[in-house]
């Protein structure tokens, strides 16, 4: 599970490339290790679970571990799963369920919904089944969903509130500021972060590749969910997130998205994040 040393050379020479912006330059404070950013494609209703993936892969990177996981096996089993809505739509916490309940392969094993499902993992001459291979990249417990509400008081649980949380994943309460600067620290710390959240709002440029607030109309939703990998600021020093995201590679940043804190403070859902960070 060791990376190799040219090939971390290489992955850090890959992610931290430069390149003028839609709104003059960012310059990135953090940039953590990622996987090769992906294409949602015919998996549109799966971002929770690309998401959620990326943040446990950087995770790893982060301690030395090659870990690249397999979207596909996620995708069948929930497909499988009679529980699921029609929609296979779901949370980032669905996707920690369904590596208890199931597993996870990697994705050189199994890179598309139409290759067999494989009933192993061979890692570095150990034979795993699927479920034993997730407990070693995502230990049972290991992350813990953050999100604000004013129904319960702060520092207990609750149910997000949103039809995709069909399992009823449950959220610690904090105030946004709490989440933004736990969300900061364990980024600047490599750490895996997943972040949830609206990005139908007119400020979220999918073409750019930028999130900024704009004008605000409506509650704030939950339709996607992107990993964060980075911290930036823009030419006039204001911190952004670095969000990988699962629409491909075609923007300006190559497939990466710069949220801004104001974006992120208005516009979160939850974050997903080791529970360790809490303490950071």
């Amino acid at each position: 599970m060791k990376l190799p040393k040219l090939f971390l050379t290489i992955v850090l020479s890959l992610v931290t490339l430069s390149c003028t912006r839609e709104s003059g330059s960012f310059t990135d404070e953090v940039l953590n290790s990622y996987t090769p950013i992906k294409r949602q494609g015919a998996d549109n209703n799966f971002c929770w679970a690309y998401a959620m993936l990326a943040a446990i892969e950087t995770e790893n990177i982060s301690k030395g571990d090659s870990v690249h996981l397999s979207v596909a096996w996620i995708s069948k089993m929930t497909e499988s799963d009679p529980r699921a809505p029609k929609s296979c739509r779901g949370v980032a916490g669905t996707l920690l369920n369904s590596l208890e309940r199931y597993g996870i392969v990697p994705f050189d094993q199994m890179q598309t919904t139409d290759d067999p499902l494989p009933s192993e993992v061979i890692l570095e001459g150990e034979t795993l089944t699927p479920l034993e291979y997730a407990a070693r990249v995502s230990p049972p417990g290991y992350y813990i969903g953050l999100g604000s509400t004013s129904s319960v008081p702060k520092g207990e649980e609750f149910v997000a509130p949103f039809p995709d949380n069909w399992e009823d994943n449950t959220l610690l309460n904090m105030e946004m500021d709490s989440i933004l600067k736990t969300t900061e620290k364990a980024v600047r710390s490599g750490r895996g972060v997943c972040w949830e959240g609206d990005t139908s709002e007119r400020g979220f440029k999918r073409e750019k590749g930028v999130a900024r607030i704009g004008l605000i109309g409506g509650k704030t939703s939950d339709n996607h969910c992107m990993a964060i990998v980075g911290i930036a600021r823009d030419s006039k020093g204001k911190p952004y997130f670095i969000m990988k995201n699962s629409w491909g590679t075609k923007n300006p940043h190559g497939g990466l998205f710069y949220m801004s804190y104001p974006y992120f403070m208005r516009k979160t859902v939850a974050v997903y994040l080791p529970k360790d960070c809490l303490t950071l």
